[in-house]
């Protein structure tokens, strides 16, 4: 090992083992900045490979950041993650506590600024998480970044984030606005890409770190393969689709998902998911022999489904006549306006939640 670390990802510099993480060539130890082969890959030629080491955020955190630091953290509008928020509590001992909710943007088209604010308000008290102020990102991050510097000039700053949230995007962006010879640190699509904690020096007296995402093993970013995720990603919003459903009919996914109406009046339902998927409507008596009849039709699909038989069944009652959300984490939302009982089929092992409409 060596006492250098990588400034894209943050893992510790080491020649020996090309393997693990945080190996570099030898040759390049003489550069301003290094990046270990990973980064330089993933930046260079867009190559993705996992990282090999975990460190536990939390942990990190409180053996890094004192109580009169500033503690981001920053996640998703939409909270698809909200399970996870609820194992945050700890963080409530850092009394200049902040959340910045990014990619608004690819909801603005279905949901107003003071109803996303709402709904985040709500999700936040629900998780029990006693943030400071709450920021929604909408073409505002200089603003915001004025705010919490006015707010506490000169502190510590600390970013923690839900993987894939946007939380290196903001880093670089406020490191180009106030620290512009500082580099920046490796970005990309996908979730893991930091590996370890980094403090980055911004004077002799203040620094900003930034942690590893909270990983959900219960999210489809970590369940379909990195290439299907950079796809998926490269919508720049999310595409409302809207279907009248009578009971026994069903809408399939790409191969990724299978909605079924099982008993209820007839209702819309509004699919909100990337523009890359394709919705089919069919007969719940056919969904099986329709599911796999269409995997040749589909050039974006999952290697891990190969027919339907390999889908997990995921029970649905929603008994209130307020609308409500079937969120599938990581990927998709279903918002049901009238009470129902329903099936999902999609990857084992993932996070399928009710919750009020967000939208």
């Amino acid at each position: 090992m060596l006492d250098k670390y990588c400034s894209g990802c943050g893992a510790r510099l080491q020649i020996d083992d090309e393997t693990k993480d945080g190996y570099v060539d030898p040759k390049a130890l003489n550069r301003d900045v290094i990046l270990c082969k990973r980064c330089f890959q993933l930046k260079h030629y867009g190559k993705f490979k996992t990282g090999t080491e975990t460190y536990s955020t939390i942990k990190m955190i409180h053996e890094n950041v004192s109580l009169n630091d500033v503690l981001i953290l920053v996640c998703d509008v939409s909270l698809t993650l909200t399970p996870i928020l609820s194992h945050l509590q700890e963080l409530n001992r850092y009394k200049n506590f902040y959340l910045i909710a990014t990619r608004y943007d690819l909801y603005k088209d279905y949901l107003k600024e003071e109803k996303a604010l709402d709904f985040l308000v709500k999700n936040i008290k629900d998780a029990n998480l006693k943030v400071s102020k709450i920021y929604l990102l909408n073409n505002n991050l200089e603003a915001i970044f004025e705010d919490l510097n006015n707010l506490h000039k000169d502190a510590n700053l600390c970013f923690v984030g839900l993987e894939n949230a946007g939380k290196t995007t903001l880093i670089n962006r406020y490191l180009s606005i106030y620290y512009p010879n500082i580099p920046l640190l490796t970005k990309s699509l996908y979730p893991g890409t930091t590996l370890q904690p980094f403090k980055i020096q911004l004077t002799d007296t203040r620094y900003l770190m930034d942690t590893p995402g909270i990983k959900s093993n219960h999210s489809m970013l970590n369940k379909i393969e990195t290439s299907v995720l950079k796809k998926l990603q490269l919508d720049k919003k999310i595409t409302a689709t809207s279907y009248q459903l009578f009971k026994n009919q069903a809408i399939i996914i790409n191969n990724f998902l299978v909605f079924e109406y099982l008993e209820g009046v007839k209702q819309t339902f509004v699919f909100y998911s990337s523009s890359m998927c394709d919705l089919n409507r069919v007969k719940l008596e056919n969904v099986n022999k329709s599911f796999d009849s269409l995997l040749k039709d589909y050039t974006l699909k999952t290697n891990k489904i190969k027919s339907f038989k390999d889908l997990t069944c995921y029970d649905i009652i929603i008994n209130k006549k307020t609308k409500k959300d079937i969120v599938i984490e990581g990927f998709a939302s279903i918002t049901v306006t009238k009470p129902g009982k329903f099936k999902i089929y999609t990857l084992k092992d993932l996070n399928v939640f009710v919750r009020d409409s967000m939208i």
